[in-house]
């Protein structure tokens, strides 16, 4: 495997972990070779004098006596990884294929001080670009320096030069403010980050246009993107530089001023090697970054009345279920959250080949035996109320001195182009788009969330819509006549799923008659468009007791094994639509393997590192690939529309707040319902696309509307 990547050179192959330097580059002359690659941690920690992980400082370019050190990830990540031989390619031919680098400047920099300050920002007057970089104290909020990278281009080629600002004065804070304010185009790493920042300081970032994480995960979304990779996949004089942050103030400011560095040039790398389908998908994601820091920032109000009472509530039901499980198990010391715990007592009830705490292991030890079931059921609940208090009830949730919750949106967070969420830039907040539906014992997480004074909470909501977007794509018709039909979903699944006539499950005023039976086919839905097509995964995934649960509820033969159980309603959905997981998924599979590419129906076109005619699960994410990415492509161009058509042009009156998984949350005043209504009409907007066959169709996802309260789980149906 090793040689494909070295083109005819002279390699010596070694496993000898050197006492000292000189034992390598010695036997490397001797040989006349003038590079070595290593994954040993023992020399990397001689190459840096101090100890370092392989995986950070992978891609790094270290010169010893004229011998260059290449440091590799581990070899086995060429098989273990999906895009591990990749990266071993790309980074051998920085030995092997030198010139082919993007050209480097040598960094430069400077601090700036009251003498020079003014000459610098004539100086950066006159850059092409600027890349941008800050280091903020956590616990004050505060920015306590920022770097800037002028780009200036000569004579067909370019130099670079960085200054570092520190933001210790009112002085200084203004210069920041002079220097942020510059025409040129901006260029950041995730810069949701900075800007935040710099908008609590009053010093906008203007003209910021490009962002390297963006641009790359434009690229190469199933790549890490973190700016330190970046630099190392990009840049081919590399050494990582993160683990340099000391007390030192001279060493903090040039780790600052490496990070602008850093930006800048990667930002040309990427922009000279791009090609033209990644720019494409550059400029329908980086627009988002907008409506996303305005959204994240605004946040949403949590009554702390709410919050007090669901987090005592909370606390209630997780002391008497710890209570409950450590009398089950005879030891008042047992902590469920432990795996190492989990595991013994796994093994006391006759599980030790269960290794796995998590749902799928505690599902399997539970279903050996009902005491085990009780036990490892109270211990679950534990677990996932001890998960919502820890996520959403703990004080850190709350914006320092304020009854508002802050979180970020990110347009890079996933491989299909949809918004990931995480806590605030502020290190406070959560993450909105996972909090739970309302729990069946009244416990509402969402009860805590409320409109300002003076406004109601609106969510607006695609009705089926992956379901449409996988009818659509594939072309099946049945699927295609299920969506479109004015009856219920979930109920016609069961009809064709099952054989149950449509009118046992809901009635003719459209009341639900047998919420096990249409829960089961809501399920067997969610699998299958998640192509569980193993038996194992199936049950893995929606459990053995459902699976048990649908042998007594559809009648089957009471002599079948779960095996058979679970085969049944697998093969229960691809009687129902027959295009999907046949002809359908194995043109997905034939488009990455011999292309490399899924290129969706916005443009959005996503590189595949994975092989799915060989590996299951790689089958699986592409095959899920091309709906979600349309999905996703629905909702954030409905959330650029919202952003321009109703946020921008009514601020005093509208709050775009998040997207949650098919909606849009946001807040308005109470005298303002026709801002609602344009919501809708902004998600209702009607999409023309070809399926696999090249079959044009169009349709509109419908999209419901909710709103006329103060809490989010009190949210009423809007005509």
């Amino acid at each position: 495997m090793l040689k494909s990547f070295f083109n005819g050179h002279t390699v010596h192959l070694s496993d000898v972990s050197p006492t000292i330097l000189y034992e390598l580059t010695s036997v490397a002359k001797q040989k006349k070779l003038d590079a070595i690659i290593t994954c040993n941690p023992t020399t990397l920690s001689k190459l840096i004098n101090k100890t370092g992980s392989i995986d950070d400082y992978s891609g790094s370019l270290i010169t010893v006596r004229d011998v260059k050190f290449l440091v590799a990830p581990l070899p086995e990540h060429i098989v273990t990884i999906p895009y591990g031989k990749h990266l071993y390619s790309r980074y051998i031919s920085k030995l092997t294929d030198a010139r082919s680098w993007f050209p480097q400047t040598n960094f430069t920099w400077e601090l700036a001080s009251e003498s020079n300050v003014g000459d610098l920002f004539d100086l950066f007057s006159r850059a092409n670009y600027i890349a941008v970089d800050i280091e903020t104290n956590k616990e004050l909020l505060a920015i306590e320096c920022v770097g800037y990278c002028g780009i200036w281009f000569e004579s067909g080629s370019y130099r670079t030069h960085v200054v570092v600002i520190p933001c210790n004065s009112n002085y200084f804070l203004t210069w920041i403010r002079k220097f942020n304010d510059l025409p040129a185009p901006k260029i950041t790493q995730n810069g949701k980050y900075d800007n935040s920042y710099f908008l609590r300081f009053n010093a906008p970032l203007r003209a910021w246009y490009w962002d390297t994480i963006n641009l790359f995960h434009s690229w190469y979304s199933e790549l890490p993107k973190d700016l330190a990779f970046i630099v190392s996949y990009m840049l081919h004089t590399f050494q990582y530089w993160k683990s340099e942050i000391h007390g030192n103030l001279e060493e903090f400011y040039r780790y600052n001023a490496r990070d602008a560095y850093g930006t800048a040039i990667s930002f040309l790398a990427l922009i000279a090697e791009m090609p033209e389908w990644a720019t494409n998908n550059y400029l329908l994601e980086f627009p988002l970054v907008y409506p996303c820091l305005l959204s994240e920032n605004t946040g949403i109000q949590v009554e702390k009345s709410r919050f007090l009472s669901t987090r005592s509530l909370l606390e209630e039901k997780m002391n008497e279920k710890l209570s409950s499980v450590r009398t089950m198990v005879g030891n008042s010391n047992y902590n469920p959250s432990s795996w190492q715990q989990t595991q013994k007592l796994f093994a006391a009830l006759g599980s030790k080949d269960i290794t796995s705490t998590g749902k799928v292991g505690r599902d399997k030890v539970a279903a050996r035996h009902p005491l085990n079931k009780r036990i490892v059921t109270y211990a679950g609940k534990y677990r996932e109320e001890r998960k919502l208090a820890t996520s959403y009830t703990k004080d850190s949730i709350f914006y320092p001195g304020s009854n508002n919750v802050l979180y970020q949106l990110n347009p890079h967070g996933t491989d299909t182009s949809r918004m990931a969420s995480q806590e605030h830039h502020f290190w406070c907040g959560l993450q909105i788009q996972n909090i739970p539906r309302d729990k069946k014992e009244a416990l509402s997480i969402k009860q805590m969330f409320c409109a300002p004074e003076g406004f109601y909470l609106g969510e607006a909501d695609g009705e089926q819509a992956e379901a449409r977007d996988t009818a659509y794509l594939s072309g099946d018709k049945n699927l295609i006549d299920v969506v479109e039909s004015d009856k219920d979903f979930h109920a016609i699944n069961v009809e064709r799923f099952f054989g149950i006539p449509y009118n046992q499950i809901v009635s003719e005023n459209g009341e639900v008659l047998n919420k096990d039976i249409r829960e089961l086919s809501k399920r067997v839905n969610h699998g299958s468009n998640n192509n569980l097509t193993s038996w194992q995964k199936f049950i893995d995934i929606l459990g053995i007791e459902l699976v048990l649960n649908a042998q007594k509820l559809l009648k089957l033969d009471p002599t079948w094994t779960i095996r058979q159980v679970a085969e049944y309603l697998v093969h229960s959905y691809d009687r129902a639509y027959p295009t999907l997981r046949t002809d359908y998924y194995d043109y997905l599979v034939h488009t990455v393997e011999s292309t490399r590419l899924l290129i969706g129906q916005t443009g959005w076109t996503r590189y595949c590192f994975g092989h799915p005619s060989k590996v299951k699960h790689h089958k699986s994410v592409y095959a899920a690939h091309p709906q979600q990415c349309l999905n996703a492509q629905w909702l954030n161009h409905s959330w650029k529309r919202i952003f321009y058509e109703i946020a921008l042009a009514n601020p005093m009156d509208f709050r775009l707040h998040a997207q949650i998984h098919d909606s849009v949350l946001f807040s308005y005043r109470s005298n303002r319902r026709d801002l609602a209504i344009k919501v809708r009409e902004c998600m209702t907007h009607p999409m023309t696309i070809k399926d696999w066959k090249g079959i044009a169709r169009t349709f509109t996802i419908p999209v419901a509307l909710k709103g006329e309260a103060k809490y989010w789980n009190e949210l009423k149906e809007m005509e």
